[in-house]
């Protein structure tokens, strides 16, 4: 029976064989090194992709605020173009006004830039109808009014121009966002 102890003890001997500690830190060492690989890409992935999404809100909210107010100047009867010095806007740009004939009736509405965002306000009550979100920075926005060559046409039709400069929080600094965009009005009055 002490012989069949001693071949039981080898044959569990050899095949426990454990890891040495060198092979456990180099193992480790290893682990580690591939560890931060794979951290450091999944990082500069989670930065990148923060960026595309803030620069894909920022053009979807000036899209927006630009569509809003392309259908106040294509439905408009009167528009009044004030220079941007009462408001604070930058040189070369201005508030305006615009008067739009609806469904409900006429309704007249001021366009402006108000800190760094747009801000549409009804005439009369003063009551904010559009207002851009506070994440969405505009640093300017302008608007100018060129006639087109009346003597070709039937009617008297204007174009306006509006440019934006506009920036997500999340998207780097100094990093923006420019639309421009020309609108043809119709029945417009000055």
């Amino acid at each position: 029976m002490s012989e069949l102890l001693k071949k039981i003890k080898i044959i569990v001997n050899r095949s426990s064989k454990g890891f040495s500690l060198l092979e456990v830190v180099v193992t480790m060492g290893i682990f580690a090194i591939l560890m931060a690989i794979v951290m450091s890409i999944l990082v500069i992935n989670l930065k990148v992709s923060m960026r595309v999404k803030a620069r894909s809100y920022a053009r979807e909210e000036s899209a927006f605020a630009l569509n809003l107010l392309k259908k106040d100047l294509r439905n408009a009867e009167l528009i009044e173009y004030s220079s941007g010095a009462a408001s604070g806007m930058v040189p070369g740009s201005g508030d305006i006004k615009v008067s739009v004939l609806d469904a409900g009736g006429g309704h007249t509405y001021t366009w402006y830039l108000d800190g760094s965002q747009i801000r549409r306000v009804e005439t009369g009550t003063l009551d904010t109808t559009y207002l851009t979100p506070s994440d969405v920075e505009f640093d300017s926005a302008g608007f100018w009014i060129r006639v087109i060559d009346r003597s070709t046409l039937d009617t008297e039709n204007y174009i306006v121009l509006i440019k934006m400069k506009v920036r997500a929080g999340g998207m780097p600094e100094g990093n923006w966002i420019y639309k421009e965009v020309a609108i043809s009005t119709r029945n417009l009055n000055f």
